[in-house]
């Protein structure tokens, strides 16, 4: 029988976790596999517990010198035959049933390009990331975040190949959100409704160690988003999308300007279509709601503005705001007191 799945690794200075990561797959329910190795020049121990191993099934690749992990996965890409492409990082863990229920989800939802899973942060933090299962949501998500696990997922690799798709730089540490961005109007996304992968957070992490920059890089792939929308990338609009969607960031602009932004998002798909509609106008919806938490804590007109934008009052919002502004003024007056 011909292999028909390979499991991509990248793999830089990993060497106190690769070996929990080879058993991970090596030990796999699923047998049918290549563990395709890119190592991306790696400074430490890795190549030697790499070839410790006398598994057939390992494929090594060994980079002259470290170019960052984009420029790795798309050798990778490159180097894949089989019928599927499974992602794995040198430092995580996949669970043992994890390609195996992958496999067979995949071989009955041909429609299906990329699968994904819940999956576990573990290490510095312990918590499960649940992803959201309907397919059409996990799109409408793309709006301004990454719907789609990266860590846990299987590609056909025939929707790679055929439409030429590999990862670009031209978002550092935001390839998979660019990624999946590029490829939602050419196959159909999905997860399954099972943790199969362990995800490592350490402070070495990229992840963790790149947050500082991470608005920054936000602003220049909400610039791709609204511009395919058909909307001019201006700093400007580029402000009102960050702002209404990221919760840590400062509101700078009137209520109804929000309002209008997502107005204008919803009129532009219904033009294009680029987002399945009716699941992105929930999806809005929904975030329209939680903006509510950003303008409580601003003054009393601008609490007053976003009711009368949204032309409804709910009851557990006023309630809330109740509460918070009470709250507020006890303290105040506390502290006046001491």
């Amino acid at each position: 029988m011909d292999t028909t799945v390979t499991v991509l690794m990248p793999n830089y200075n990993n060497e106190a976790f690769l070996k929990e990561a080879i058993d991970s797959i090596l030990n796999q329910t699923y047998k049918d596999i290549i563990l395709l190795i890119i190592d991306d020049g790696s400074t430490d121990s890795s190549i030697d517990i790499i070839n410790s191993y006398n598994d057939p099934r390992i494929k090594l690749v060994i980079k002259e010198s470290n170019s960052g992990i984009v420029d790795a996965l798309n050798i990778g890409i490159d180097l894949i035959t089989t019928k599927y492409y499974v992602r794995m990082d040198g430092d995580d863990v996949s669970v043992p049933e994890r390609i195996q229920l992958l496999y067979d989800f995949m071989e009955k939802n041909p429609e299906v390009g990329v699968c994904g899973s819940h999956f576990l942060l573990f290490g510095d933090i312990n918590e499960v990331w649940r992803m959201e299962l309907n397919r059409n949501k996990i799109k409408a998500k793309l709006i301004y975040s990454n719907g789609v696990a990266h860590g846990p997922s299987i590609y056909r690799t025939e929707v790679l190949k055929k439409n030429n798709i590999h990862y670009t730089n031209d978002h550092p540490y935001m390839e998979d959100y660019d990624l999946f961005f590029r490829m939602k109007g050419l196959t159909e996304f999905a997860h399954l409704d099972k943790v199969l992968y362990n995800y490592r957070i350490l402070k070495h992490n990229s992840t963790v160690k790149n947050r500082h920059t991470i608005l920054e890089r936000k602003r220049k792939m909400y610039a791709k988003v609204i511009s395919q929308l058909g909307i001019e990338p201006s700093e400007y609009n580029i402000d009102l999308h960050v702002q209404f969607f990221l919760g840590d960031v400062p509101l700078s602009y009137s209520i109804r300007e929000y309002k209008d932004w997502v107005e204008e998002i919803l009129q532009k798909n219904e033009l294009n279509r680029f987002y399945p509609h009716k699941e992105l106008k929930e999806f809005l919806d929904l975030a329209w709601g939680k903006f509510f938490f950003k303008v409580v804590p601003m003054s009393i007109f601008k609490n007053i503005d976003y009711f009368i934008v949204s032309k409804r009052v709910l009851y557990k919002q006023l309630l809330y705001l109740s509460k918070v502004k009470f709250n507020k003024l006890v303290g105040r007056r506390k502290s006046i007191a001491n």
